[in-house]
Order: C-alpha cells, then sequence, then structure tokens
C-alpha cells in the first residue's frame, strides 16, 4: 500500500469529531490573531466561533485561551461583567483539560482575581490568590518562581489594603525565591526588590529600603542600559525617596541623570 493510500485509510477512520474539531480549532486560532491586532473588530465572529464550539462540545486548551483572550479584551475595555463571565467560562475549560490542580488553572484564578482587585473586591480576590499560591506549591515547590509571583500579588494586595505586616514576609520570601531561582542580577529580582522598599520605607526602615532601592537600581543598569524606562523608575524612585528624607543634593544629582536618559537626541 503506497503512502496517499495510506494516508486515506486514516482519513477515513478519523472520527467525524475530530474533524469537526480540527476545523474549530483553525478558526480559533485565527480568532486569537484577530483579537491581538484588531480586538474590536473580531469581537463578534471570535463570540460566533466560541458559541459553535461549545454547541460541537469541544473542550480543549484553544477554547480556553479563546475565551481568556475575550476576558482580557472585556477586561481591558471596562467591561467587568462581559470578562468576569469569560474568565470563568475559561476557567471551567481549563479544569476539564488539565485537571483542578493543574498550574493552568493557577492562571485563570489569577487573571479572575486581577478582574476582582480593579473592582475593589478584596474579599473575593484574595482567596483567589491563595488558591493559585497553592497549586503553584503542590506542582513546583515552595522555591520556584511561579510560587514567588503568587506571594508577591498576595503581598500586594496586602499592601493595597495597609496590611504591611502581613506583606512584608510574602515580598521578602518571594525576593529570596526569585534571587536563589533566577541569580542575584535578573531584573525579577529587582522588581522583588522595588516592591520592599516601598514597604520599607513605609514601615520606618529608611536605611533598608535605599539598600533595595539602589540594588534595584544596579541591576536594572546592568541589564538593559542606562537610558531604558526601568532604569529611570528605579532613579525616580529614589529621588522620591531622597526628597522626603531631606536629602535634596542626592536627589538633585539623580534628578539630573534622569533628565540625560530621558533627553532627545539631536
Amino acid at each position: 500500500m503506497g503512502f496517499r493510500s495510506v494516508a486515506a485509510t486514516l482519513a477515513l477512520l478519523l472520527p467525524v469529531a475530530a474533524t469537526a474539531d480540527s476545523a474549530w480549532d483553525k478558526q480559533a486560532r485565527q480568532c486569537l490573531a484577530r483579537l491581538e491586532t484588531a480586538p474590536k473588530q473580531a469581537e463578534k465572529s471570535c463570540l460566533a466561533v466560541v458559541a459553535s464550539g461549545e454547541k460541537a462540545g469541544v473542550a480543549n486548551e484553544t477554547m480556553a485561551n479563546l475565551m481568556n483572550r475575550l476576558g482580557v479584551f472585556y477586561d481591558e475595555g471596562g467591561r467587568f461583567d462581559e470578562a468576569e463571565r469569560m474568565y470563568r467560562r475559561s476557567l471551567q475549560v481549563k479544569e476539564k483539560v488539565h485537571g483542578p490542580d493543574s498550574p493552568e488553572v493557577a492562571k485563570g484564578l489569577n487573571n479572575l482575581a486581577q478582574l476582582f482587585w480593579s473592582r475593589g473586591w478584596f474579599d473575593y480576590t484574595e482567596p483567589l490568590y491563595r488558591h493559585a499560591l497553592e497549586i503553584r506549591e503542590r506542582a513546583f515547590g515552595r522555591e520556584h518562581p511561579s510560587v514567588a509571583s503568587s506571594l508577591n500579588n498576595l503581598a500586594l494586595l496586602y499592601w493595597n489594603q495597609g496590611r504591611y505586616a502581613e506583606a512584608e514576609p510574602l515580598f521578602r520570601e518571594a525576593l529570596a525565591i526569585r534571587e536563589k531561582a533566577l541569580g542575584p542580577e535578573h531584573p525579577e529580582v529587582a522588581t522583588a526588590m522595588s516592591n520592599l522598599a516601598v514597604l520599607c520605607d513605609n514601615a520606618g526602615k529608611a536605611a533598608e529600603a535605599e539598600g533595595f532601592y539602589r540594588r534595584a537600581l544596579d541591576i536594572r543598569e546592568k541589564a538593559f542600559g542606562p537610558k531604558d524606562p526601568s532604569v529611570v523608575d528605579s532613579l525616580n524612585n529614589l529621588v522620591l525617596f531622597y526628597r522626603g528624607h531631606g536629602k535634596p543634593e542626592e536627589a538633585d544629582r539623580l534628578a539630573r541623570r534622569i533628565a540625560d536618559a530621558t533627553a532627545v537626541s539631536r
């Protein structure tokens, strides 16, 4: 039997549903691409693709991703009720495809948590962040960067609520995990240090805050160069810190560096 005959035989053996799923999957991937480039124009047709997939019983990663991307579109547009419904539908598909303890489910929980946070629904946000943390810790162990991200999410939530004593140990643990897993010069370490610096400053630990701010600046400057926006952010943090602590000369010196970094080349 030749190659074409074998291929034809295999095609005949494929279930009808699999062929339908393949055609739907292609449409869904096209929708994902259009949602990145022209989301407003793609919304109606992508909703139709979701509906047709659900009617056909499609439940796969592509469906979850399409629902999630529509959720992001609604979230960014301030259409929060629609975003919540789409995030929840995406989460349900992820749980069906991967199981309830999958890291993919943790991603969906984080999206929903961030949506609730933006609406000020902190009582709903915290349990979702905690659930995502538990899933990631079971999947990866406590010293994984994904666990550090979940710890950081919880710490930021607590900090935003003024729960500084609860936020600080989580920020410190997230920093320690990132330093160990990613190396002391990684940009994510700088982000963790910046977060911890703000908290330490608010807690009256000025010397420690200054050290974190300066270390974050050094890491970013080495990684990206002196004119990168993240370097400018670090410089600005230090300018505000020094002005707030009665050190105008230090603040002015760094402000000049910001001016040099942001000057338009002629």
